[in-house]
């Protein structure tokens, strides 16, 4: 075979691997299942040049037609043209498989056409120092270009994904779509995960997004966020999802079975807590202390009729609760044995159990309002400082210890895992918005006198 035939089969190659764009490239096991009624179809399955991304596909695609029409060229200027195309389509398809191992055919594709095209401009020396020459920069300019998942870390703090203020919570995203004043961390299938206006999503190993359950974002404009958080583990294996589905009703959902429960009359709610309790405040409440009333999740789906409805005021009330001055929901958390709130508590910024007892004052040194989770091992609260803000933990004995590590923007919310991994949404002040984790939070501790 001549060497004009064998550069022009590289021109195929180089346009074949292109074509393999419109191929399945990534895909999840995870489908979706609906919060409300009405949610959109949502895809488990993203084409190439949905993953690859827009402009680099718009570089592949205009690599390869110069690929075609450089066939009347001189052999040296031919053979770089399709170098340069099969190069950038080795680089957009092995990239992909070397980040997820994907077994669809698209990437496989363009990676093995690319490189049959890179072959065939190989042949001859002076060839060969052209098509080098033209295939080695192709790589560092799709990087450039990338849209794919870009990892960050800040000290022990590590970013599973951004998040967005614009666009739709939605499978293979690289980004996590929502408002972080009305999202939360929340504990998923055993990992950190992320809870929104959009529904409910984990980030999986590679980096994007995997929507576990869906919500059309129709709901009612509640301060601060439509879902309260999840109880896990319970009867459903994703847990049971309690939101807001009207302007005092909160809907508690098992989220793998259509089984609900309504509770109206509701005017504020906390997240759930690690006893799997929320606590709220009645519409018939006055704005004292002591009225809240306090809700279990599981208990009330596996107990109450499908579809029903229970008015709050049936919900039983615990013997002590802060005033509604007092009652932050961002900084209120349901523990075993009562509620932990951190804020302001008559004019001082005070760290409070409300248990059966009198609300008793813990040893936390609370300089600042912040964010709440705990664990078997104790509580985490959020603190600012001079130098930045920090990570607290109280533990059950009394010990105040700290990361040392600066927290990589405003926390929105705390939650822990059950494998025990610490979760932080963080909000869009700095330059770090995003779902963060802290593996092995208690390996990072230090001993944290008193300072501000």
């Amino acid at each position: 075979m001549s060497s004009t035939r064998i550069l022009q089969a590289g021109s195929v190659s180089a346009a074949l691997a292109v074509a393999a764009l419109g191929l399945p490239w990534w895909s999840t096991a995870v489908t979706a299942v609906p919060l409300d009624d009405i949610v959109d179809w949502h895809a488990t399955t993203l084409l190439g040049v949905r993953l690859v991304g827009g402009v680099p596909s718009l570089v592949l695609v205009a690599l390869a037609v110069c690929a075609a029409l450089a066939v009347r060229l001189p052999a040296p200027l031919h053979a770089a043209a399709v170098a340069a195309a099969g190069g950038a389509s080795v680089a957009a398809g092995a990239g992909v498989l070397a980040q997820q191992g994907a077994l669809l055919p698209g990437p496989w594709l363009t990676t093995a056409a690319g490189s049959a095209a890179v072959l065939t401009s190989l042949t001859g020396s002076r060839r060969f120092v052209a098509a080098v020459a033209a295939a080695l920069p192709v790589p560092l300019v799709l990087h450039l270009l990338a849209t794919g998942p870009q990892p960050r870390a800040e000290g022990p703090f590590v970013r599973l994904a951004p998040l967005t203020s614009e666009g739709t919570l939605e499978s293979g995203a690289v980004a996590l779509a929502g408002p972080a004043g009305a999202a939360l961390a929340v504990p998923v299938a055993g990992t950190v995960g992320y809870a929104g206006p959009g529904g409910i999503a984990t980030v999986g190993p590679d980096g994007r997004v995997e929507l576990r359950a869906a919500a059309d974002g129709g709901f009612p404009d509640r301060d601060p966020y439509p879902i309260t958080g999840i109880v896990a583990p319970g009867p459903s294996p994703l847990g049971t999802v309690v939101s807001w589905t009207g302007p005092d009703t909160l809907t508690v959902r098992g989220v793998d079975r259509d089984a609900s429960v309504h509770v109206t009359g509701v005017d504020l709610a906390t997240r759930p807590g690690t006893d799997g309790s929320v606590w709220l405040r009645t519409t018939d409440d006055g704005p004292g202390p002591d009225v809240m009333r306090r809700l279990d999740p599981q208990a009330l789906l596996e107990s109450a009729p499908r579809a029903a409805t229970v008015p709050a005021t049936d919900l039983p009330r615990p013997a002590t609760s802060p005033g509604l001055d007092d009652a932050d929901p961002f900084a209120l958390l349901p523990v075993p044995g009562g509620l932990l709130a951190l804020g302001g508590v008559e004019g001082e910024w005070r760290l409070r159990h409300y248990g059966p007892e009198a609300p008793v004052d813990l040893p936390a040194c609370v300089v600042s309002g912040g964010r709440l989770a705990a664990d078997h091992d104790g509580v985490w609260f959020t603190q600012g400082r001079a130098d930045g803000n920090r990570l607290m933990h109280l533990a059950a004995d009394g010990t105040l210890t700290t990361v040392p590590d600066r927290l990589p923007g405003r926390v929105e919310s705390l939650t822990v895992a059950t494998d025990g991994t610490l979760g932080l949404l963080v909000g869009p002040v700095g330059d770090g918005p995003g779902l963060w984790t802290l593996d092995r939070p208690l390996d990072h501790l230090v001993a944290s006198p008193c300072a501000a």
